[in-house]
């Protein structure tokens, strides 16, 4: 299992796909942790709501 940690998304639903996607996560195996400032500022804070 790899562990993942990001932060500071403020909303970028955009940027936050992209990053997903560039990892390779692996939902059923890897671990995501999230750091917090999701949805704060950005274009669309509702949609970085979507993560399982």
């Amino acid at each position: 299992m790899r562990k993942f940690f990001i932060t500071d998304i403020h909303g970028d639903l955009k940027g936050l796909e992209l990053l997903l996607r560039h990892s390779g996560l692996d939902w059923e195996q890897d671990q995501l942790v999230i750091g917090g400032d999701m949805i704060n500022r950005g274009k669309d804070s509702a949609g970085v709501a979507w993560l399982p």
